[in-house]
């Protein structure tokens, strides 16, 4: 990623540093009731730390010894892998910067918010699944690029977290070997 350089972070402590992509906004987090994966945004990341897994010794690293490392959206998005845990297994340590444990919406509200949002956009389609299919993806980014809040992870029982994170946390139900250390940046909402 261009918007953080780690040269320094890796020379300095001698960290291999692999950053990711994942599908973002109306690609990675927009549950509809005929879709039935949730978040894919989340499982994108999952995925890339499956790769990490397989394939970090071939660059010298140790899977053993993988810290998740995530600012602002990418804090929330390690504290929902510290809370997923079919994650545990791919990392030993997590930073989190400048994030929370976030409050998210049902995926059932999300999904009437969303169907709501598509049919505005597209009433040429009216709820017809196959309809949206055959739209071009660059239209849906741009109709639906308006309210980052509706474009969030869901929570519920299709989902990879079935309660709120912070009812999750207060349980216990978390990644407990994993050493965890949190802090917030100055400024973080003024963008």
């Amino acid at each position: 990623s261009n918007d953080y350089d780690a040269r320094n972070l890796a020379n300095l402590s001698q960290s291999i540093i692999v950053t990711i992509n994942y599908r973002l906004g109306i690609f990675g987090f927009f549950p509809l009731p005929a879709v039935e994966e949730r978040n894919f945004g989340w499982l994108d990341q999952q995925l890339a730390l499956q790769w990490v897994q397989e394939n970090i010794a071939s660059f010298g690293g140790d899977k053993t010894n993988v810290m998740l490392f995530g600012q602002s959206a990418g804090g929330g998005s390690t504290i929902a892998h510290l809370l997923i845990q079919s994650s545990w297994s791919l990392y030993s340590s997590a930073i989190l910067q400048s994030s929370g444990p976030f409050r998210y919406d049902t995926c059932q509200e999300r999904e009437q918010i969303n169907l709501e949002l598509l049919e505005k956009s597209f009433s040429e389609c009216q709820s017809n699944i196959n309809c949206f299919r055959q739209l071009n993806a660059s239209l849906f980014y741009e109709k639906l690029t308006v309210n980052w809040i509706t474009l969030w992870p869901c929570i519920g029982e299709r989902s990879q977290l079935k309660e709120q994170p912070l009812a999750l946390f207060r349980k216990g139900d978390f990644n407990k070997k994993a050493s965890i250390i949190g802090g917030m940046n100055t400024n973080e909402e003024e963008f």
